[in-house]
C-alpha cells in the first residue's frame, strides 16, 4: 500500500477523488494525533476484497487481509458500527473486550504488535465499511485523541460522500456500457473487477496470465498518458477483449476494459483528422451517449465535452451531432 505523499492537500475541499480524500485523511490525522500507523481503507465483508492507503514504513499487511477479512466479525468496532453505532470515533479500549484473545487479534494484529486502536468510520453500510484508523504498539489513546479525530470525522465524511458520488457516476456509466475500469495505481483506487469479468478474462488468457496482461495494459498506459498527449485511446486484443485508455476524476488515468466490443476500432481516415481526445469524444458520440454522459465517462465537465464537439463538427464539415455521427459512421463502412 503506497505511502501518502507529501503534497496531498490538507483541506478537504481540494479533494476529488476517494483516493486523495483518504490520504489527505491519513496525513492530517497523522498531524492531530500521535500513532504508529494510520491507515483509511475500504472493505466489502460479503464479497471478500479490502484495499487502502496507510503511512506505514513498512509495507505487508495486504498480505494478511484475508486473514482480517476471514475474522473482521470479531472486531468489536467494526461490529459496533455494523449494529448502529453513532458515526464517530471509537477507542478499541473502549469497548471492554479481550481482543488479544480473538483469531483476528493473532492472525492479524499480532503480526504488527499493535495493541491500542483508535477508528473512525468515514462510509458504514450493512456490509461495505470505510474507516479511519490509528494504531499503537504501547500507551492507550487518551480522550483528547479521540475529541481531536471527531473533530474532522464530519469533514472527512462529507468530502468522501461527495467524491464516492462522482466516482461512482463515472463507473456506472461505464458499466452500463459493459466496461469495468482498472485503475493505474497501486492501493485505493476502487473495488476490484467483477468476477464476471475476471472469468471472461481468463478464459481468454489463462487464470494467471490475464493479470499480466492487463499490468502490460497500464505500463503502455502510464508511461504515455498525459494532459497533452494521451495514450493510445482503444484497443482490441485478438482474443476480443476492447481496452480503453480513459480519465478518473482527478485526471489520472485508468483502464476500462470489457469483452466482445460491439464495433472495431475506429481507423478510417476521417477519424485521423480529429486529436486524441476528440477521437475519444467521438467514439461515445457514435455510441449515442448525451454530452452530459459523455463528460461523466471521460472524469471532464460538460462545457469541455461540447466544447470538443465544436472542433469537431468543425473539422467534419457539419454542423450538428446527427451529421457527425453519419459522417463517422460511413467512414467506416
Amino acid at each position: 500500500m503506497p505511502t501518502p505523499s507529501p503534497n496531498v492537500p490538507l483541506d478537504f475541499d481540494d479533494c476529488r477523488t476517494r483516493q486523495q480524500v483518504a490520504l489527505c485523511a491519513v496525513e492530517t490525522t497523522a498531524r492531530l494525533v500521535r500513532a504508529d500507523v494510520v491507515t483509511c481503507d475500504e472493505m466489502d465483508l460479503g464479497a471478500g476484497w479490502m484495499f487502502g492507503v496507510n503511512n506505514a514504513q513498512t509495507p505487508g499487511a495486504e498480505a494478511l487481509f484475508p486473514e482480517f477479512l476471514r475474522h473482521a466479525d470479531q472486531h468489536p468496532v467494526l461490529q459496533a458500527y455494523l449494529n448502529g453505532a453513532p458515526h464517530r470515533a471509537l477507542r478499541l479500549d473502549d469497548t471492554g473486550s479481550d481482543f488479544e484473545q480473538t483469531d483476528l487479534y493473532r492472525r492479524f494484529y499480532a503480526a504488527f504488535g499493535i495493541r491500542h486502536q483508535l477508528i473512525a468510520p468515514i462510509e458504514i453500510d450493512a456490509r461495505r465499511v470505510v474507516s479511519l484508523a490509528l494504531f499503537r504498539t504501547t500507551d492507550p489513546f487518551a480522550t483528547e485523541d479521540l475529541d481531536r479525530l471527531n473533530a474532522v470525522v464530519p469533514r472527512m465524511q462529507s468530502a468522501w460522500k461527495t467524491c464516492a458520488h462522482i466516482e461512482s457516476a463515472q463507473r456506472d456509466a461505464f458499466r452500463q456500457l459493459g466496461y469495468e475500469l482498472v485503475p493505474l495505481t497501486a492501493g485505493y483506487g476502487g473495488p476490484p473487477l467483477t468476477e464476471a469479468t475476471r472469468r471472461i478474462l481468463a478464459d481468454r488468457w489463462g487464470p494467471h496470465s490475464w493479470e499480466q496482461q492487463l499490468e502490460a495494459w497500464k505500463g503502455v498506459v502510464a508511461n504515455q498518458f498525459s494532459a497533452n498527449d494521451p495514450a493510445p485511446l482503444l484497443w482490441e486484443a485478438p482474443e476480443g477483449i476492447e481496452v480503453r485508455a480513459v480519465r478518473l476524476p482527478d485526471g489520472e488515468a485508468a483502464l476500462a476494459v470489457r469483452a466482445h466490443p460491439p464495433h472495431s476500432p475506429r481507423r478510417s481516415p476521417m477519424w485521423n483528422i480529429l486529436s486524441p481526445r476528440e477521437r475519444e469524444v467521438a467514439e461515445w458520440l457514435v455510441e449515442g451517449k448525451t454530452s452530459a454522459v459523455v463528460a461523466t465517462l471521460l472524469g471532464v465537465k460538460e462545457p469541455t465535452v461540447r466544447k470538443h464537439l465544436e472542433h469537431i463538427y468543425l473539422k467534419l464539415g457539419v454542423e450538428n451531432r446527427a451529421s457527425a455521427i453519419r459522417v463517422l459512421l460511413e467512414s467506416d463502412s
